[in-house]
């Protein structure tokens, strides 16, 4: 396996981001430009846990189960360490059974992520480690998420912490709504104005549409997201991209001024909050912008 990883997580989407869909053709762009032409291989994930509203079971079998209505944008960020923490320990585990004095009794990720194993395992696979590097890629809600796994992995003393500060070298967010979205401008989602308040009802269930009421402008979720950001130090190193015809009114900058996350962000031109990823001009500029960053940060 490679030590080096990509992830990319989707944004909100009224039936879930289950499938890529409009992040398909940025990621194929991605993986084509960079493991082709570029100087070293690596690893690529969708993660399919659902950042969106699902109105009806689906029958696969997803790593985690979708459910019918959905997890707010918190939980979903613990899922993402989660997933993080599997990743690695996934890495340690086959770097340590690859020495040739290795336990045989530490042979699985439930025993390998036991803190009295691990803390045995990490000083004998250092220099493995030093080579292994994650860069997260969220489009939307998704960058969302992963601004908010930096605040969990914050509030912790545990692994989390330490593969977010020392293994996930760039996060780059595109048309993520770091000061949130205006609800007149999600109609434009396809999502009914009525629906960002009100409980719908599913076969006589209740469910209330938590992430896009988190997506607000100002709402709680992000005013404690972005406070929490501010006082983060140092800094995680984020990359911004934005599209300049984006419909959702999605800004880096609040209309009284003020750039929040990154003051260098990017913006493409000639697209929208759907098209910077699957219009294959705007979608081939992102990828132009990523591969930079990843250059910037020594990922290879």
């Amino acid at each position: 396996m490679s030590p080096r990883n990509i992830i990319f997580i989707p944004g909100w989407k009224w039936e879930g981001s289950f499938v890529p869909t409009d992040c398909e053709q940025t990621f194929k762009i991605l993986n084509n430009n960079f493991n082709n032409h570029g100087p070293c291989t690596f690893d690529s994930y969708f993660l399919n846990y659902p950042t969106g509203f699902l109105r009806k079971r689906v029958l696969i079998n997803y790593r985690f189960p979708p459910q019918i209505g959905e997890r707010n944008l918190i939980e979903n960020a613990r899922l993402l360490l989660n997933e993080l923490r599997d990743l690695f320990f996934t890495y340690v585990l086959f770097c340590y059974q690859n020495k040739p004095d290795h336990d045989r009794n530490i042979t699985s990720l439930k025993e390998i992520r036991k803190p009295k194993n691990y803390r045995k395992v990490f000083p004998q696979i250092q220099n493995e480690l030093k080579s292994f590097k994650i860069i997260l890629i969220g489009h939307s809600a998704g960058g969302l998420l992963i601004r908010q796994a930096f605040i969990e992995s914050e509030e912790t003393n545990n692994v989390d912490k330490i593969i977010m500060r020392q293994y996930v070298v760039h996060s780059t967010l595109i048309a993520s709504p770091s000061v949130g979205v205006n609800p007149q401008n999600m109609t434009l989602m396809g999502v009914p104005l009525g629906e960002v308040f009100k409980v719908i009802e599913i076969n006589n269930n209740r469910y209330f549409s938590q992430q896009l009421k988190q997506l607000i402008i100002d709402s709680n979720f992000l005013t404690n997201l972005n406070n929490k950001w501010s006082n983060l130090s140092p800094k995680p190193i984020v990359r911004c991209i934005y599209a300049a015809q984006d419909q959702l009114g999605i800004t880096p900058i609040r209309p009284y001024g003020n750039c929040i996350v990154d003051p260098n962000f990017v913006t493409i031109e000639s697209c929208n909050h759907n098209s910077i990823l699957n219009q294959e001009k705007a979608a081939l500029e992102v990828c132009r912008h990523i591969i930079q960053f990843m250059t910037d940060v020594q990922f290879c």
